[in-house]
C-alpha cells in the first residue's frame, strides 16, 4: 500500500499520560480522558479553484481535561487556527425569516514523541499554529497509524482503527488534534475552532466515522462557493435538510446552509458529497409565531395609529353631542 499523509496536532503544555478512551463525533473519532460527548459540530466549507478550506467548531458536553480527535483527509493538509467571529456571522445571516401572527385567545406559540526508527509512521516538519503544535505523519497502513497513536497517549478502540481503513485504502490521511484543559479546568463547552485545508476535485466532508459513534450526532454545515450547493446526507434515505441558500454580496460568495440529526448513528455510513446545485434558487426557513393580543395580523407599529384614532373618535362624538340643541319642553 502507497505511503499515506496525515496530520497531527497537539497543544503544547500536553504531555502523554493515561491512554484516552475514544467515541466518534461528526468529523471523526473523538477522544478523551473522559467520555466526550459532542453535542453540537458546525463546520463551514469553503471551496475556491481545487482548494477546500474546513473550518470546524465544537460544542462538547464532557468532565474531561485533555482529548483529541482524528479527521480523515483526502490530500496534504495545511492546519491553522480558525475564526470564532466567521460562525456568528454566518449564523446571523441565515437566520430565518419571522412571521407573527396574532390571535385574540392567546393560543399557539503537549509534547508528541517521534515514530521509533523502523517503523511505519514518519513524524516531520513542526510547526506551530498559535496554542497547537503541527507535525506531518506519514504512515503506510491502518495499524501503523493506530499504533503511532497509541504510543502516543491515544487508546484506540478496534472499531475506530476498522474505521480508518476504508479511507487508507481510498489513499486519504488522517489528521489527529490534540488539546488539553487549562489547569482545575475541563473542555467543556464550545471549544477554539481549528482550519484544514487540502487540495481536492471533488468536494467532500467526512463523516463515516460518525457511525461508530454512541450517542445522537447533529452537524450544521456551511457551504461557500460561487454557486448554491448540493449536499448528499450521511446517512441514506434521511433527511439532511436545506436550512439556507442566497448570495452574500458582502463577502462575494454563495452561503448554503444544511442542518442534520441523527439519533442512531449507525444509520451514518457515507461521507457528504458536496455539488454544484441545477440552479442558485434563493431559500429561506419562515417561522411563524402565534402572539396573543390585538387583531389578527397587525404588526405592534400599528397599535399607537389605532389608539390615537380611538382617542380622536372619542373626542369628535363628545363635541358633536354637545353641540346638537336641547329640544325645549
Amino acid at each position: 500500500m502507497r505511503k499515506l499523509l496525515g496530520v497531527v496536532a497537539a497543544l503544547l503544555t500536553l504531555q502523554v499520560a493515561t491512554p484516552m478512551t475514544a467515541q466518534a463525533c461528526a468529523c471523526g473519532g473523538f477522544v478523551g480522558d473522559q467520555k466526550v460527548r459532542v453535542g453540537q459540530e458546525t463546520a463551514i466549507v469553503a471551496l475556491d479553484q481545487g482548494k477546500e478550506t474546513v473550518s470546524m467548531q465544537f460544542a462538547a458536553d464532557t468532565t474531561a481535561t485533555r482529548a483529541a480527535w482524528v479527521m480523515p483527509v483526502p490530500t496534504k493538509a495545511d492546519v491553522s487556527l480558525g475564526d470564532e467571529k466567521d460562525f456568528t456571522y454566518l449564523d446571523d445571516f441565515t437566520k430565518p425569516e419571522y412571521r407573527d401572527v396574532r390571535t385574540g385567545s392567546g393560543v399557539g406559540g503537549g509534547n508528541m514523541a517521534a515514530a521509533p526508527p523502523g517503523g511505519g509512521v514518519t513524524v516531520s516538519q513542526h510547526t506551530q499554529i498559535g496554542p497547537y503544535t503541527v507535525a506531518q505523519l506519514t504512515g503506510r497502513t491502518s495499524a501503523d497509524v493506530a499504533q503511532w497513536l497509541t504510543d502516543n497517549g491515544f487508546s484506540l478502540p478496534p472499531q475506530l482503527a476498522t474505521g480508518m481503513t476504508p479511507y487508507l485504502d481510498g489513499g486519504w490521511s488522517f489528521a489527529a488534534v490534540r488539546l488539553t484543559a487549562a489547569q482545575g479546568g475541563t473542555l467543556h463547552g464550545v471549544l477554539p475552532p481549528l482550519r484544514i485545508a487540502f487540495d481536492t476535485a471533488d468536494p467532500v466532508y467526512p463523516m463515516r466515522l460518525s457511525g461508530l459513534a454512541t450517542t445522537p450526532q447533529a452537524l450544521r454545515l456551511y457551504v461557500l462557493a460561487p454557486h448554491k450547493m448540493d449536499a448528499t446526507s450521511p446517512a441514506p434515505n434521511q433527511e439532511f435538510q436545506l436550512y439556507f441558500a442566497g448570495r452574500d454580496d458582502s463577502r462575494n460568495t454563495y452561503v448554503t446552509r444544511y442542518d442534520g440529526q441523527w439519533g442512531t448513528p449507525s444509520v451514518i455510513t457515507q461521507d457528504v458529497r458536496i455539488t454544484q446545485s441545477a440552479n442558485d434558487d434563493p431559500h429561506r426557513e419562515v417561522v411563524t409565531r402565534y402572539v396573543a393580543g390585538g387583531t389578527s395580523g397587525m404588526s405592534p407599529e400599528a397599535w399607537p395609529w389605532l389608539a390615537g384614532a380611538v382617542v380622536l373618535l372619542v373626542l369628535i362624538t363628545a363635541i358633536l353631542l354637545r353641540a346638537r340643541p336641547r329640544r325645549r319642553g
